[in-house]
């Protein structure tokens, strides 16, 4: 289910939670119902339309990537070529995002709490910024 994989994506990479954005625009974060189905359209062979809290909206969703200073899929693109492309981005040095959120898993898992808690809530503030920006980037370095 494209649904899913967005969700399921964006918290294992990214450290996002996309539930509440899967239904509806979240209350309690910046990501949209827009953005959450453009990243799950990314997997999807055929249109596929929004649902607001179980409703159709009659839009259709584009496949697209939320970090668009990062790059972009091409949404004309075949799906397995899509999500190529979605792994380029979410591997390309400049994606903090996946460095920060997996040295964050790793010391969640070591030490019983992440650097940012909730681990999937990587917008909030981590507790030493520093050490998580030298830890990822470590992480990158060692490739």
């Amino acid at each position: 289910m494209p649904i899913q994989f967005a969700q399921k994506v964006s918290q294992s990479c990214l450290g996002i939670n996309l539930n509440c954005a899967s239904r509806h625009d979240s209350f309690v974060d910046r990501w949209t119902l827009r953005q959450t189905y453009d990243l799950a359209a990314i997997t999807s062979s055929q249109p596929l339309e929004l649902h607001r809290c179980e409703q159709a909206t009659g839009q259709q969703a584009t496949p697209g990537w939320p970090f668009a200073e990062l790059g972009q899929v091409d949404p004309q693109a075949p799906p397995a070529r899509r999500l190529e492309q979605l792994a380029e981005l979410l591997t390309k040095q400049e994606n903090g995002w996946l460095s920060r959120n997996l040295v964050n898993l790793l010391w969640a898992r070591l030490l019983g709490r992440g650097l940012v808690h909730p681990v999937d809530a990587l917008r909030l503030p981590p507790w030493n910024e520093d050490l998580l920006d030298v830890l990822a980037a470590d992480l990158v370095d060692a490739g």
